[in-house]
């Protein structure tokens, strides 16, 4: 297990004042080339989405920063009848430096230790191989290719 003193941030629970900030990475070129739904999202329907989400008992919602406060990401974890499935998006700033698969890492182990859970899927495009990367080196397995919303995808698992 990943020591979180260790690491170059730290996991928070999201609060509704982070609510503009996700929508601005969720919006982003990069996120929504990489996203299965790539539309881009008008405010008010993802504050509706974002009020949903924060108090709903089967969603995780975690902010990462850095130690000095500055937000790099987020991860949300939506628990379901078929699993635990993960979402992640990183700060365009913050990419390529291995910040990704250090916080799918560290937020798939305390999730897991928190909640009791077995394992934890994820669904990557296929045409994503940044993010495929990034879920296979925190620990991910690919169980399957198939296609998720018309498109070809991955599902991994963690742990295998």
């Amino acid at each position: 297990m990943l020591e979180q003193d260790s690491l170059p941030f730290v996991l928070r629970p999201a609060r509704r004042s982070d609510c503009r900030q996700i929508w601005c990475w969720r919006n982003e070129p990069e996120v929504r080339r990489a996203s299965f739904h790539t539309e881009v999202i008008p405010y008010d329907r993802h504050e509706v989405w974002y009020q949903e989400k924060m108090a709903d008992s089967s969603v995780r919602l975690l902010m990462a920063e850095e130690r000095g406060g500055v937000e790099i990401g987020y991860v949300r974890f939506d628990k379901g009848q078929d699993g635990v499935e993960i979402s992640v998006c990183l700060d365009p700033g913050f990419r390529g430096k291995g910040y990704g698969s250090a916080l799918i890492r560290v937020a798939s182990e305390q999730y897991m230790a928190s909640e009791g859970a077995k394992r934890i899927i994820a669904w990557v495009r296929s045409d994503n191989p940044a993010s495929l990367k990034a879920f296979k080196r925190a620990g991910y397995v690919i169980v399957e290719r198939t296609r998720l919303h018309g498109l070809d995808a991955h599902k991994l698992v963690y742990p295998c």
